[in-house]
């Protein structure tokens, strides 16, 4: 399929059929935003391990570093009219006041965390202080006022729900909600190096008129023709509006 055609998914036919019809939102401009590399949170901080997330965090092993996340988010943004935040400056309660509604895009790099049995331990993860946690979860991200043409969620099963419900919500649904006309995703876990490697493809093949399904399609080919395996670009997948471009 992936040879052949160029695709990408939505929550519904009514869903998909609102986001073909959008257009850019007036004033917004081409600035991106990458927040790559935060300072994880604390699993044995007090405040922070009665969090469901941080439940989800400890079941897997923990937080541990992203050492290609960093180069990723600078390598996306280079060139570019961007705001660039890792470490510290990669926090939850920054992002939660910025004017998100400014970017056109938004790149994160980083762990996501998906509950099997619940909505609240599904979070992307982000640098904690300024009175938050670290866990920007599907509510948070449901408040904030998007007009992004594209997120960029690269981090491990963000298309992925709590599979709770018939029609679970998740971090590339929730997104869309909020706003963004189209998001990447993945399906399953990725290891860091190899997403950083596609997705740099991914945003290389976005260029100017070219849909971002296609592009989709591009770094996918690409990345098998280079010997990948196809549990790394076959992970990804683009939610949302696939005919639209950057």
């Amino acid at each position: 399929l992936v040879a052949r055609y160029a695709m990408w998914q939505a929550p519904s036919v009514a869903v998909a059929l609102l986001l073909d019809g959008a257009r850019p939102a007036a004033g917004t401009s081409s600035r991106w935003l990458a927040m790559g590399a935060p300072s994880m949170p604390s699993l044995a901080d007090t405040g922070v391990a009665a969090h469901p997330a941080a439940r989800v965090a400890r079941a897997a092993g923990g937080l541990p570093p992203l050492p290609a996340a960093a180069a990723e988010a600078r390598a996306v943004v280079a060139g570019r009219s961007a705001d660039l935040r890792l470490g510290a400056e990669a926090s939850e309660g920054w992002l939660r006041r910025a004017p998100v509604g400014e970017y056109r895009v938004l790149h994160f790099a980083t762990h996501a965390l998906v509950d099997a049995r619940s909505d609240a331990g599904v979070a992307l993860v982000l640098a904690p202080g300024d009175g938050a946690d670290g866990f920007l979860t599907l509510d948070e991200i449901a408040a904030l006022p998007l007009r992004a043409d594209l997120v960029v969620l690269a981090a491990c099963r963000t298309a992925a729900g709590s599979g709770r419900a018939d029609t679970p919500r998740t971090l590339a649904t929730t997104f869309l909600f909020a706003g963004a006309r189209s998001v990447l995703a993945t399906r399953w876990p990725v290891p860091d190096r190899a997403a950083a490697r596609f997705v740099t493809a991914f945003v290389a093949a976005a260029r100017p008129g070219v849909p971002l399904a296609e592009a989709l399609a591009a770094a996918q080919r690409a990345r098998r023709q280079a010997g990948e395996r196809s549990a790394v670009w076959g992970a990804f997948t683009l939610v949302g509006a696939g005919r639209h471009t950057l």
